[in-house]
């Protein structure tokens, strides 16, 4: 639900276009910030989303970009942006202190469910917020991917190469950082 409602934010012309949609569009979101969770997966606001519908409260929510609280800071940072409500931008900094207290993940370097993927979900909200606090925090992450405890500690991905499980999210990320990290942006999905 989170990647449909983030590319229909992309396209506010042609959602106008149709009766109804920018409510429907509206109203997704509403329902997705009802879902938001703690780390063990009671309701109330604090930054995680579940993987999948039904008896998932039984499960610690996860976080990574291709769904829970990485992925929900990109598509709660386009609401807000596309629509000018504040909540949406509190609940994607509720959602990056959830990826900062749990994205030092142990998958790989990917941008999909790994370490890079967690760094630009700061980076997002460093863009939208102009909060360094953000992008000390991006710095953390990749710092972290360079330690002898995550060499040590990391599995090795199926495509250890990849942008989406391996170390080509690594080099975009530390040439974001290097190059500019305000315009930083996840490849291949923000730009």
């Amino acid at each position: 639900m989170m990647g449909i409602l983030f590319a229909l934010l992309h396209v506010p012309e042609l959602v106008a276009a149709v009766p109804g949609a920018q409510r429907d569009v509206e109203l997704a979101l509403q329902y997705m910030l009802s879902l938001e969770c703690d780390g063990e997966g009671r309701p109330g606001p604090h930054g995680h989303y579940p993987t999948q519908m039904g008896p998932w409260r039984d499960r610690e929510p996860l976080v990574h970009w291709c769904h829970g609280a990485t992925g929900a800071v990109f598509l709660l940072c386009k609401a807000h942006e596309q629509l000018a409500d504040p909540t949406y931008l509190r609940a994607a900094e509720r959602s990056g202190e959830s990826v900062w207290e749990r994205g030092l993940l142990k998958k790989g370097p990917g941008s999909c469910h790994g370490i890079s993927g967690s760094a630009y979900a700061l980076l997002r909200l460093y863009r939208t917020t102009g909060q360094d606090k953000w992008l000390h925090r991006a710095l953390k992450f990749a710092e972290f991917m360079d330690s002898e405890e995550f060499t040590a500690g990391a599995r090795t991905p199926d495509h250890p190469l990849s942008l989406f499980e391996g170390w080509a999210a690594t080099l975009c990320l530390w040439a974001d950082l290097l190059g500019g990290p305000q315009s930083a942006a996840m490849p291949m999905f923000e730009v």
